[in-house]
């Protein structure tokens, strides 16, 4: 049998405005929020998650975060983050797993999609933004740690066959080896690209990260194009181009490929505003979530 395709958004860990944790109250509203938007050609029932921490919570008062009860409440699917730039921080998230595991044991491990072991740690690194960064060398070592210390956890038996691996750019995203996806992010609005060029755009980045990925699945983390904010050189966001990169990206992804749209309403710290929805009208930006003509991705 085929394996199960997954599909749906990005979530933080906090609201970026105020600098508040979201709470359970808020991850169930979401998530019933994307299974309940109207006509998507696909179920939007899946989260990816950047950390397992609660956002705020302290060494001492550390707890797991609030998305995995309103997960287990929802019946959402998800992809587990780790945010694990070195051991520590390692050590911590694993900590918080455990934590959700001893409070839902196999309702949760049932809805666990697979792990990403950092995001866009390579890209940082390049940038000189060291502290939360690590070389290609570092990742690989982080993902094989993350596997070894899952594998003699208490709650390695719920993690057992869940696939684990680390999303980066696409610059990155294919550098590392052994690992059991590649999860890939990437922006055409970024690259500057028009939104009459971004279906080329993505579909020869992710053809290229495909072939440098040989046999490991490729699993798209993160991509979007915003609803406001600044132009980026020929990209220029508008409700408009949110809903032609839907149809002429999204549509040719859903489905297909694990993806993980972002985002279903803004948390994000940039200008741009990213969120399918509007959170005041809690209504879709964008008139038309269907995918009326299913084709193929033309690299």
């Amino acid at each position: 049998a085929a394996a199960e395709v997954h599909t749906g958004f990005n979530y933080g860990a906090y609201w970026r405005d105020n600098n508040r944790a979201k709470t359970k109250a808020d991850f169930v509203r979401q998530f019933t929020l994307a299974k309940n938007l109207p006509n998507t050609p696909v179920p939007f029932d899946t989260a990816r998650l950047f950390t397992s921490i609660q956002w705020g919570s302290t060494a001492t008062t550390q707890k797991h975060i609030e998305a995995f009860d309103a997960a287990v409440e929802t019946s959402t699917k998800l992809l587990l983050g780790f945010w694990a730039p070195d051991e520590q921080l390692l050590d911590k998230e694993i900590e918080a797993l455990r934590r959700g595991f001893d409070a839902h044991g196999a309702r949760l491990a049932d809805l666990v999609i697979g792990l990403s072991v950092g995001n866009e740690d390579m890209y940082r690194f390049a940038r000189n933004d060291t502290i939360e960064g690590d070389t290609t060398e570092g990742m690989q070592n982080r993902v094989e740690s993350a596997r070894a210390k899952i594998a003699k956890s208490t709650f390695a038996h719920f993690m057992k066959d869940k696939p684990i691996g680390h999303t980066d750019i696409q610059d990155y995203a294919a550098d590392i080896k052994g690992f059991d996806f590649v999860g890939l992010n990437t922006y055409p609005y970024y690259s500057e690209m028009a939104i009459e060029n971004a279906n080329e755009s993505f579909f020869n980045t992710l053809a290229e990260v495909e072939q440098k990925a040989g046999d490991t699945p490729v699993w798209v983390g993160e991509t979007g194009w915003p609803f406001s904010g600044i132009a980026m050189g020929s990209a220029a966001p508008s409700a408009e181009n949110m809903q032609r990169y839907w149809t002429e990206v999204g549509c040719h992804l859903f489905g297909k490929y694990n993806t993980f749209w972002f985002q279903l309403e803004k948390d994000s710290p940039d200008e741009a505003d990213w969120g399918l929805v509007d959170t005041a009208s809690q209504k879709p930006r964008i008139n038309d979530l269907s995918c009326p003509s299913p084709e193929e991705p033309v690299p």
